[in-house]
Formats: structure tokens, C-alpha cells, sequence
């Protein structure tokens, strides 16, 4: 857990941790230089299972996060949020799936959303259970919650929080771990409760999470895709960023969006195409073609596709995959079709 000025949630985010049905375990917190009350309050608990380490000034969240890694000395590692909450479940069902799979390296859980006095609200932020779905879905974003993650320490010890950047640290680090050959899970259960408030970087910082996810999506394009030319790696860049980053705010949690978009992604990793551009478009063919598919007017509606909803134009995409759409829009104009 890495704090800075965590009041006032620290407290029960560190009581819902002591409170876990499994109980053998050290929690580690790193004081980023909090300047608040949160300092005292960690110092108020008198557990032996809890370590603080204090930082003399705020380093920010990616060498906060890399100093508690760091320091830990358990067989495996998770990761709370010092604003969040664990259900009593959480380290038991987690530690569970890893004993029981040991080529998993990572493991998350469900999110459920809750208010900033704690209400839950019943939106979830779900992920994909098998490994092949999860690293689809790392093409088009972080699908493995960092906060509730937890992970082989002989894994993510050596690779570390390393990002070049202050913010999507968790992605970066899963981006590192896929291309050297980790394995990834979701247990599709809520175990973890993430508190919703102004102060979120999610919320705060949003532009600079959006470049940093397009310059990690460059590094899993690159990593899987060596042989590609420079413009067709910057294609699937540019796809991945308007589908994820772009249109997340209205569409990135609704499951039908992302089973489109997915299919997709799935289709480019399974073939491994010399012409990225006709596999994006042989990927959206795998689904029904909807009467709205097509707008004329010299757009295409690829909200139906991709799950947006409105309409990107043609001029907006990469020279390459926009002559690609627009094949395919000519060969399946509604008026065409039985």
C-alpha cells in the first residue's frame, strides 16, 4: 500500500486488510511523504503484521509503489489502494487460484464502485478469467485491476515498477510481464471495493493516463508484432487508442463493447497477419453485420463494431486502415444485402 495524504479512508483500508479471513501475511506501507494526519493514523495501529516505511518527500506513485515491492518478503505480493477496501475473502480466494495454477504469475479480481462514504453502487469493473483474454485485453487497456492483484514475488520483484511516466505504472509493469512470458487470471468475484472521489488520478489525470496507455499499447504492438512496418504498428496503435481511450468514458465497461472490440484483438494475436490492415477488417467480419453498420456521407459508423457511439471519420484513421474501411463499407452497403 503507498499513501500520500490518505485521510481520510487509510484507516479502513488498512482494518479491512487485518480483518482478511487469512491472516498470515505483512502488510507493507510505504508513507510517500504525507503531509496530512494519515502519518499518525498508520503509526495508531498495534499490529506486528504491518511495516511502514516513510519517505521523506513525495516521490510520486511509481517509486512509492517500487520501494514497497521492494521490500516485501512474502512468496506472493498484492496490492491495495490506501483510499480502497478488500472484502474479508480477498487474500484467500486469490492465494487459492495461484496454489492451484502454478504457471499463473498475476491474479485480480472484480471491482465494484462504491461512493466516497463507502455506498456501494453495483457497477462493476470486471476482467477476462483465461489467460489468452486477458492478453487481448491488454492490447486495448489495463484489464487487470492493480488494486487486488496479487502475484508471484519472484515475478514482479525483479521487473519492478519501472514506467517512465507517473501514472498507468500498472500497465506498464503488465505490458513488461506479458511480453517476457507471464500468465494472467481474473477470478470473476468482487473481493475489492474501489472508492470513487475527485482526488483519483483516474479522474485527475486523465490526459496524461490516455498518452501514457497509446505509448504501452506501442510497446505490446512492437512486442508482438516485430515484423510489422512502422505504419502498419502505428495503425493497431492508433485503432487501440480511439477504442479504449477514447471512447471509454461511455463504453469501455459495457460487456457487449468489449467482446466486439475483442474479437479483434483475438483475431491479430491468434494470426499474427502480414497485412495488419485487412485483419482488422477480417476481425470485424467474425460478427454479424448489423443494417446500421454503415452511415453514408462520406463516414463510417464504426460505433456498432467497436461499441462507440458516434461516428469517427474516415480522415481520423490512418491512411492504410481508412482505405480498409472503406472497402469494406463498399462490399457491405445494406442496400446490397439479401
Amino acid at each position: 500500500m503507498a499513501v500520500y495524504n490518505g485521510e481520510p479512508f487509510v484507516a479502513e483500508a488498512i482494518q479491512r486488510v487485518l480483518d482478511q479471513s487469512f491472516g498470515h501475511f505483512e502488510l507493507v506501507i510505504v508513507d510517500d511523504g504525507s503531509t496530512d494526519e494519515a502519518p499518525r493514523t498508520l503509526m495508531s495501529f498495534a499490529d506486528s503484521r504491518i511495516r511502514v516505511i516513510t519517505l521523506e518527500s513525495n516521490v510520486g506513485r511509481t517509486l512509492a509503489f517500487d520501494r514497497g515491492l521492494k521490500e516485501a518478503k512474502g512468496e506472493y505480493v498484492g496490492f491495495i489502494g490506501a483510499d480502497d477496501v478488500v472484502l474479508p475473502n480477498w487474500l484467500a480466494a486469490l492465494l487459492g487460484v495461484l496454489d492451484a495454477d502454478p504457471k499463473l504469475d498475476l491474479v485480480s479480481c472484480f471491482m465494484e464502485r462504491v461512493t466516497v462514504e463507502g455506498r456501494r453502487t453495483g457497477e462493476l469493473v470486471v476482467g477476462p478469467e483465461k489467460h489468452e483474454d486477458v492478453v487481448a485485453g491488454l492490447l486495448l487497456g489495463p484489464n487487470i485491476s492493480h488494486g487486488g492483484a496479487i502475484g508471484r514475488a519472484a515475478v514482479l520483484v525483479p521487473a519492478g515498477f519501472t514506467s517512465p511516466r507517473w501514472v498507468a505504472e500498472d500497465y506498464y509493469l503488465w505490458a513488461q510481464l506479458l511480453l517476457a512470458g507471464s500468465r494472467f487470471s481474473n477470478v470473476s468475484e468482487v473481493f475489492y471495493l474501489y472508492r470513487q472521489h475527485e482526488r483519483q488520478v483516474t479522474r485527475s489525470e486523465k490526459p496524461a493516463m490516455y498518452e501514457a496507455h497509446r505509448e504501452i499499447q506501442g510497446i505490446l504492438v512492437d512486442g508482438l508484432w516485430p515484423s510489422a512496418t512502422a505504419e502498419e504498428r502505428a495503425e493497431i496503435v492508433e485503432w487501440l487508442y480511439w477504442t479504449f481511450c477514447v471512447r471509454q468514458p461511455s463504453s469501455v465497461q459495457d460487456p457487449m463493447v468489449m467482446d466486439r472490440a475483442l474479437r479483434v484483438t483475438r483475431y491479430l494475436i491468434e494470426n499474427r497477419p502480414d497485412n495488419v490492415s485487412e485483419a482488422v477488417v477480417q476481425g470485424w467480419r467474425q460478427r454479424t453485420i448489423d443494417q446500421d453498420l454503415i452511415a453514408w456521407g462520406g463516414r463510417v459508423s464504426i460505433g456498432p463494431l467497436l461499441g462507440a457511439a458516434s461516428e469517427i471519420p474516415l480522415r481520423r484513421l490512418p491512411r492504410v486502415l481508412a482505405r480498409s474501411i472503406g472497402a469494406f463499407a463498399r462490399a457491405n452497403r445494406p442496400d446490397s444485402r439479401a
